[in-house]
């Protein structure tokens, strides 16, 4: 990992990267704030939420097509400044007293309608940018960063506010973003971007990297694995508010919001655990075994949680599923990023981020349903259960799924590769 911030590509996007994190959370922790104090309404709690996923549900397909076609650093460039001059408009406006709940509605909806367009684009940026066998370490050490910052972000809102006011945490964004933006700007890619055809229609390319997908085994199965795995082991952590009273009375927790915020910082140390080890244990010669291994385990974990009335096993097999979710995640993106066709990378990622984004609270919704018609214990055991037999079925077959996987290697560029842009030799 410290060899990766030797070179000057990694070391330029993944430090600016992590701070500009930093302003993400902060932010999102003064707009939640923001909203409370303007409304005192928790529906209004989440409809800013919803605007600020939304987008991602909407438009990120069409952002697929849109980081196949032009260059995905000048996107991720471009949005970054509209992503800077959202920031300072808010803190402009929360600094004057300006704030209303409709304004801060269109501006958190507009940074998710700029983010749903980023968020393709930057993540297939990163083949980019470093050689073909440091990808998994990047991917690993953006992922560690990304959850911490998860924490420090928070933290560091907390007490902006407090002394300095609501503009504060908006104008640290500020100049987070805008540090990035100089970043990306010095930045100068290892190789070149293939672009696809602009010949055809948007939807028509949507189509055809959902095709491209169904048609590639191996790419099919592990993302098949993965929607298992979002719908269960992260759908169960947007109901940990139906968790948090077994924990109390416990560990010296007597109140219920203490509880949840306990158990939201136990998934965080995982996930950091897990980030740390996803850049030691991911390799491409057994991404798809690790997918599966950490679906089975995170199903597996979800079984347990719903039975489980100890409060140290219900910590324990949250920090599990925090820990599964980064590695398995990680060799998501490494198998996508160097395993599938350069010119459709943008698409491919796409539906990487749609199912993190979008699975999970459709999964909540399915397992909060269930838990209300028959029980919660009932409701996690299928949930889990099923995610787990499916990762166990693919796991058992992962020597032949994984033989289907053409990774890139270092002398044929991921960006770059010949035949037909799968991986694999052309005719003769």
């Amino acid at each position: 990992m410290l060899a990766l911030l030797r070179q000057r590509n990694p070391a330029l996007y993944l430090s600016a990267h992590t701070i500009a994190t930093i302003g993400i959370w902060t932010s999102k922790l003064g707009v939640a704030w923001a909203t409370w104090e303007l409304s005192g309404s928790p529906w209004w709690l989440g409809v800013m939420a919803w605007a600020d996923l939304f987008p991602y549900l909407v438009i990120t397909p069409f952002a697929g097509v849109l980081a196949d076609r032009f260059d995905r650093l000048v996107v991720t460039r471009i949005a970054q400044v509209a992503i800077t001059i959202i920031a300072a408009t808010l803190a402009i406006c929360a600094l004057y007293d300006m704030l209303t709940l409709s304004l801060l509605l269109a501006l958190t909806l507009a940074g998710g309608i700029v983010g749903a367009f980023e968020q393709p684009a930057r993540l297939a940026l990163i083949v980019s940018l470093v050689k073909n066998r440091d990808v998994p370490a990047a991917i690993g050490f953006n992922s560690l960063t990304f959850n911490l910052a998860r924490i420090l972000g928070p933290m560091l809102a907390g007490p902006l506010i407090v002394v300095f006011g609501l503009w504060s945490v908006f104008a640290v964004k500020v100049a987070a973003s805008a540090l990035f933006v100089v970043a990306l700007v010095m930045i100068r890619p290892v190789t070149v971007q293939p672009r696809a055809s602009r010949a055809s229609s948007v939807v028509a390319e949507i189509i055809d990297g959902v095709t491209y997908l169904y048609r590639q085994p191996g790419l099919s199965a592990v993302l098949l694995v993965f929607l298992a795995f979002c719908l269960s082991g992260r759908g169960i952590i947007e109901l940990l508010p139906a968790l948090s009273d077994r924990i109390v009375g416990s560990l010296g927790i007597a109140d219920s919001v203490i509880a949840l915020s306990v158990l939201t910082s136990v998934i965080g140390v995982g996930a950091i655990l897990g980030s740390v080890a996803s850049t030691m244990l991911v390799r491409q010669e057994a991404s798809f075994g690790i997918v599966a291994a950490t679906g089975f385990v995170s199903g597996l974990a979800v079984v347990i949680i719903g039975f489980a009335h100890q409060s140290i096993v219900v910590l324990a097999g949250l920090m599990l599923i925090g820990a599964a979710t980064v590695v398995g995640g990680v060799a998501v993106q490494v198998t996508l990023q160097l395993a599938g066709d350069p010119n459709r990378r943008g698409r491919t990622t796409s539906v990487y981020s749609l199912f993190v984004r979008g699975a999970p609270g459709i999964g909540a919704l399915i397992i909060g349903a269930a838990s209300e018609l028959i029980s919660v214990e009932l409701a996690f055991a299928f949930a889990g259960a099923a995610a787990a037999l499916i990762s166990l079925r693919y796991w058992l077959r992962r020597s032949a799924i994984q033989a289907t996987l053409v990774f890139a290697s270092d002398d044929q560029p991921a960006d770059r590769q010949d035949g037909d842009g799968t991986g694999a030799a052309p005719k003769a």
